[in-house]
């Protein structure tokens, strides 16, 4: 299969179609990232939402004869719903990352047309995987995978959970609260490093294609 590399010698009609499409391109791209901000913004919203309306109503409950009944009804749903939110916000980032790499590939041609393109479309100061401000290169990968939306709602959704198996350990297993607890957090910690790994994973991916087309910026 033949194909021409970016720089490659192309005659003027053909170079202004070719920069028509990646012009096209490019701003497609920015807009799946712009919509994927959006989207995460909302699905997380949403969630916290009903959350929230959900710990009020269990507040008004506190004393009613139906708490029990009430909680063991809401929580499981609310754990559901915390758990397909966190599987789409970890689709939806690895959606916009994707964007970002066919972005970064972009670059990379306009940078071949020459000066000042070379300039103007500096490596260093693109967004990852060219550019190296991105959370993951400031404050470490741990944290960067740690600071997502989807871990955001992995951790509430881990204590809804672990608050949830807290109350069944003690009110109908009788445990002791100290254990019921401890089990409760135990799952929570669990629920945690369980999404990190699954993004690290689905991250890595993101990365390799990055790294075999060569996007990323270089040190120096």
């Amino acid at each position: 299969m033949s194909s021409k590399e970016p720089g490659a010698s192309v005659s003027d009609s053909d170079r202004d179609a070719i920069l028509t499409a990646v012009a096209a391109e490019h701003f497609a791209m920015q807009g799946v990232v712009s919509t994927s901000v959006n989207e995460q913004q909302a699905r997380a919203s949403m969630f916290l939402f009903s959350v929230s309306g959900a710990l009020v109503a269990l507040g008004i409950l506190a004393q009613s004869d139906k708490f029990l009944l009430f909680t063991a009804a809401i929580i499981p749903a609310l754990y559901l719903m915390g758990l397909l939110t966190t599987l789409r916000l970890v689709d939806v980032g690895i959606e916009s990352l994707q964007s970002l790499v066919t972005v970064a590939k972009i670059r990379k041609y306009y940078r071949s047309l020459g000066e000042p393109a070379g300039s103007l479309f500096e490596e260093q100061l693109g967004r990852w995987p060219e550019g190296e401000l991105d959370s993951g290169h400031v404050i470490g990968k741990i944290l960067g995978v740690l600071t997502t939306a989807a871990s955001m709602i992995a951790c509430v959704n881990g204590f809804i959970g672990g608050a949830g198996i807290a109350i069944l350990l003690y009110q109908v297993a009788r445990t002791s609260l100290t254990v019921s607890c401890l089990v409760g957090v135990l799952f929570a910690i669990g629920q945690i490093m369980i999404v990190y790994v699954y993004q690290s994973w689905r991250f890595k991916m993101i990365a390799r294609l990055a790294e075999e087309r060569e996007l990323f910026a270089r040190s120096g």
